[in-house]
């Protein structure tokens, strides 16, 4: 660029030395140039052409002749004109932005200011044309005069539920706002606040009481603009000033009457509606709306007015105007230490553990921190964490009954997490959590990487029950989180609605129609626990088997080439189905199954230690069984074939009996070592009465001319 131009005509500075910044303000665009060479005696400046695009980040610290002060304010026109600057990182500490600190930045398309900022000063974002959304933090109480003047761009803004005044040309000249939303706090509204806003055709008001509103505040609206209030004050709002005498429309109300319309009526609650506010202490639970759900675009809480959420309800909202509190009740664990939870926050952002309950009487509260592969308890300070983060997964145990309360303002946005598919346990796995005030499916995940089909939920007895999430029931509920896993390193977004089919690589059971599989259901069970394990005749990636928090509960999985899968993905063509059981505690456990979209008559469950062999489509299996118990004990055959597995056994019981299929010397063993029994078997089938014997393990050990065979029988 060279000046040729007397200075005057461009409003510069024209001493400087190489090095050096120049500022050209012509026709209101401020340019700032590098001085490169100066002609001496001459008006005139070589300067570099400016870069296009500009980012900064602010430290959070700076060191000053050797000392460290933090960074907690952004001054006064600290960022005045800097025409090319596109994006800003202001840390968190940052308390206060000051007068004009980003006037006129009209490159500037987003900036994010941290939650900690309480002050927004005048002029603050006046004239950054490029500006398109920005959200207030909850803590700013006003918004200073001409704050977003002239933000021609800026489409949405979010203003918290704490703000009481909005300043005079705070929003003037905003052309593509389309609406605007002022909480129940605003007491008073500037002049000129929202003049020339030019697409602006809703406003919606929460305040029972009118705010104090200045001259030519909502001036040249187009006429379609209506003023929404509530129900319950329509009239005080007609009867205020002149700007709110036509096109207002009341919106449904809950006053202490119950829901009502504008014109005074009771009515049923509102299911899926534009708008409500609430100007009374509403409950959400089975007596409030029908399935315990309440769906509404925008929710605003009046000056009088709190929602709760009770454990089991859920709202679902693409606004909240207010802070909501919701429940999530947990069962202590009293004498055992068996009962264990997965929760989550339901909130915006991170929320602060000794706000909720947690930490009341004894308790245990880990998040499992993937970096190093280990779960960390909140009790000890060296894990250094104090919030519970949105969309994190968290467990949790408390020896008395509690009623956790979450109080804040409701997420609406999609949250994204970091996956990792490393680590010596637990690999590949990630407890997330549900983020939201609704329940969430597995199809509102969706990941650049493919996940394992189906996930894990921790019920409160500690067991991690395989979802595969192809049912309605198969939901992670409001405050819960769920165990998922990935195949690589990703990421995964959580989203408010279902919208798994966005992501182009995913998993199969992702892109496929869960409800069409096929598939067998296996169930283990004794009087106190159960467990339950999967196989689906397609492909896919199969869920690893776990175990469970409580060391009592069964494990029940299906081995595949060197795994153990509580979902196993198998080819529709296999005839044998190895079926592993661990029982934890010595007893009596029953199997049975349900097939999904499959079309078996016949289904047999083979027990290689007694021998039995059951149609387990048509009756369950009950056996005995021990801790000690050989794991590799049951086979599925698809056909009722006289087909001997590798682990065949040559005895069972049969009633009061012991069968024996082998000739020889046969002994029959206790756990001590001693010979309770003996006899000489010269045939097949040869039957032996145990009735007068202990309930209790033994083995059974024939010799013969093959050699010596061995095989450990329960009596019962």
């Amino acid at each position: 660029y060279l000046a040729t131009e007397p200075w005057s005509s461009y409003n510069v500075l024209p001493f400087g030395s190489v090095g050096d910044y120049i500022e050209v303000d012509y026709d209101t665009h401020i340019l700032k140039y590098t001085v490169t060479n100066v002609e001496p005696n001459k008006c005139e400046v070589i300067c570099k052409t400016p870069v296009s695009e500009i980012a900064i980040t602010i430290p959070s610290s700076v060191t000053i002749e050797g000392k460290e002060y933090s960074v907690t304010s952004i001054g006064n026109s600290a960022f005045y004109g800097c025409s090319s600057l596109t994006s800003i990182n202001i840390p968190d500490g940052v308390t206060s932005i000051g007068t004009s600190a980003f006037e006129s930045c009209s490159s500037l398309t987003s900036i994010e200011i941290p939650d900690g900022v309480t002050f927004i000063g005048r002029y603050a974002f006046y004239r950054c044309s490029s500006l398109t959304s920005i959200e207030i933090p909850n803590g700013v109480t006003s918004i200073g005069t001409s704050a977003f003047q002239s933000c021609s761009s800026l489409t949405s803004i979010e203003i918290p539920n704490g703000v009481t005044s909005i300043g005079s040309s705070a929003f003037y000249g905003c052309s593509k706002l389309t609406s605007i939303e002022i909480p129940n706090s605003v007491t008073s509204i500037g002049d000129h606040a929202f003049r020339s806003c030019s697409s602006l055709t809703n406003i919606y008001l929460y305040n029972t009481i009118p705010a104090i509103i200045g001259n030519y505040t909502f001036y040249n609206y187009p006429s379609y603009i209506t003023v929404y209030v509530p129900s319950i004050s329509l009239e005080s709002y007609k009867n205020a000033e002149t700007w709110c005498s036509e096109n207002i429309t009341g919106i449904p109300t809950y006053t202490s009457d119950g829901w009502i319309d504008a014109n005074g009526n009771v009515i049923d609650a509102p299911e899926t509606i534009d708008h409500v506010a609430i100007n009374a202490s509403m409950v959400l639970s089975g007596n409030t709306r029908k399935n315990n759900v309440l769906t509404v675009n925008s929710l605003g809480l009046t000056e009088n007015g709190s929602l709760t959420i009770k454990d089991s309800a859920q709202l679902i909202a693409n606004k909240v105007v207010g802070e909501v509190t919701v429940e999530k009740n947990i069962s202590g664990y009293q004498q055992s230490e068996s009962k264990w939870y997965t929760i989550a926050s339901p909130l915006k952002g991170d929320v602060e553990i000794t706000n909720s309950g947690l930490t009341d009487g004894a308790y245990d509260l880990y998040r499992y921190d993937e970096p190093t592969f280990t779960w960390e308890n909140y009790k000890y300070e060296q894990n250094n964490f104090t919030t519970l983060e949105s969309g994190r997964g968290y467990l949790y145990a408390t020896a008395e009954d509690v009623t956790l309360k979450f109080t804040g303002v409701v997420n609406t946005d999609d949250v994204t997490c970091s996956l990792t598919a490393d680590g010596p346990e637990l690999t590949g796995f990630h407890l997330i959590g549900n983020p939201f005030t609704h329940d969430i499916t597995f199809n509102h995940l969706s990941a650049d990487v493919s996940l394992a089909d189906g996930y894990y939920v921790l019920d409160g007895e500690g067991a991690w029950g395989a979802v595969l999430g192809n049912n309605t029931e198969d939901v992670i509920k409001v405050g819960q989180a769920a165990l998922i896993k990935t195949t690589a390193d990703g990421a995964l977004k959580i989203s408010k609605s279902q919208s798994r089919s966005e992501a182009e690589s995913q998993s199969r059971s992702q892109q496929s129609t869960a409800n069409s599989q096929q598939l067998l259901n296996i169930t283990v069970s004794n009087a106190n626990y159960s467990d339950k394990a999967f196989v689906v005749f397609d492909k896919g990636v199969g869920l690893d088997k776990i175990n469970h928090e409580n060391e009592n509960i069964p494990l029940l999985y299906i081995p595949q080439d060197g795994t153990n899968y509580a979902i196993a993905m198998m080819d529709e063509n296999v005839n044998e189905i190895p079926v592993n059981f661990e029982a934890k505690t010595m007893g009596q456990y029953t199997i049975s199954l349900r097939q999904e979209n499959c079309e078996f008559e016949e289904l047999y469950l083979l027990d290689k230690e007694t021998g039995n062999k059951v149609n387990i489509l048509e009756e369950s299996y009950t056996f005995m069984a021990t801790g000690n118990d050989n794991p590799e004990r049951f086979v599925l055959l698809k056909a009722n074939s006289q087909q001997q597995t590798a682990n065949s056994n040559f005895a069972y019981i049969s009633g009061s009996d012991l069968i024996i299929n082998a000739e020889g010397a046969v002994q029959i063993i206790d756990m001590m070592g001693r010979v309770v029994y003996s006899i000489d078997v010269t045939s097949d089938n040869s039957r032996i009465n145990v009735s007068g014997f202990d309930n209790a393990a033994y083995i059974i050990r024939v010799v013969n001319e093959e050699g010596v065979k061995v095989q450990k029988i329960m009596v019962y």
